[in-house]
């Protein structure tokens, strides 16, 4: 009997664990989209530089 409790419980982990790394993939897809559809790519990429890798100045208001 506590053999299969053990392992009902390690089941249902189990599947608890697939279904958040699937939210998570899906959260991700997401993000991917929304920065390609933002074109977020264009200030956050300096010169021949890595995508997203900043090294662009930003003229902010100061405080």
């Amino acid at each position: 009997m506590k053999a299969l409790v053990i392992a009902t419980l390690a089941l249902l982990g189990s599947a608890a664990a697939n279904a958040a790394e699937a939210d998570q993939q899906a959260l991700v897809q997401q993000g991917e989209y929304l920065a390609r559809a933002g074109d977020c790519v264009a200030c956050h990429t300096a010169k021949d530089g890595k995508p997203f890798a900043g090294g662009l100045p930003m003229e902010t208001p100061s405080a």
